[in-house]
Formats: C-alpha cells, sequence, structure tokens
C-alpha cells in the first residue's frame, strides 16, 4: 500500500500509443501516476476533466502525468481519450486492480492520484486536483 514517505516503484510500461515509459520523476520535478477508468461516476467527466487541466499547465515545468485506466476493456479508454480530447500519456491495466501495473505500482483502487517526487518518494496520495495544483505551483520551478 502507497502512503506519503514511503518509495514509489520503479517500473516500466507500455503506453496505449506503443511508447515504453518510465514511471520516474523527471530531474526536479514529479510524477503523477493517476489510476482511473472511464465508467465510474466519480472518475469522469467532470473529475477527469480537472486532472487533464494539469497536464498543460505543469507539463513543461516538471511534471509527469500518466493515466492507468482499469476499463474492462482497452477500447474503451482508446475511444474515450480520443472522444475528450486526453493528452497525456495512458497505460491500459485492465479492470482487475490486483494484477499488471496497477499492482506492480502498489495502487489498489480508482480513481487515486499518486504524486511521486524526483527521489522517487510518494508527496501525496488521493488528494484532488485542485490540491495538486496548489502544491505543484508553489513545488515546481517557474
Amino acid at each position: 500500500r502507497l502512503n506519503v514517505g514511503s518509495l514509489f516503484p520503479s517500473v516500466w510500461a507500455e503506453t496505449v500509443d506503443g511508447q515504453d515509459l518510465s514511471f520516474r520523476a523527471p530531474d526536479g520535478g514529479y510524477l503523477l501516476a493517476y489510476a482511473w477508468t472511464t465508467w465510474f461516476s466519480s472518475c469522469q467527466p467532470e473529475v477527469s476533466a480537472e486532472f487533464e487541466k494539469l497536464w498543460p499547465q505543469f507539463k513543461d515545468r516538471g511534471l509527469l502525468m500518466v493515466g492507468i485506466s482499469v476499463d474492462y476493456q482497452k477500447e474503451d479508454l482508446l475511444r474515450y481519450v480520443k472522444e475528450h480530447e486526453i493528452g497525456f500519456p495512458q497505460v491500459y491495466n485492465g479492470a482487475d486492480t490486483t494484477a499488471g501495473i496497477m499492482a506492480e505500482l502498489g495502487i489498489a483502487r480508482a480513481p487515486l492520484a499518486v504524486l511521486v517526487d524526483a527521489t522517487g518518494t510518494v508527496v501525496n496520495v488521493g488528494k484532488s486536483a485542485e490540491e495538486l495544483s496548489s502544491f505543484l505551483e508553489r513545488n515546481l520551478p517557474t
């Protein structure tokens, strides 16, 4: 289980568009791993839209944001990402949160946002997009 202060596993995964991705924060920056699904009401559309706003706001300041989908079908994720123009990288886990990248990372449920610093230390778990925005505004270089 992930807690503030624990080390986040350093793993690689393939994004839905075929790119290799390291779950590591960039030097001096942060990794935001956002576990979500297209079908669960608290993951969409308002919540996802709020998290989506973080990406363009902070990506050039040192934020790597990765969505981890726990949808039943990969096609549902691909369709949703295209329809809603979600720009940050997505990794498909499948609906079983006890397997795949979710299990490797220790993320047991969705929706859940985990913020990790450049040392690999978890600095926030389960915060809202608004709380994360405030934190990133204070802690990322301008």
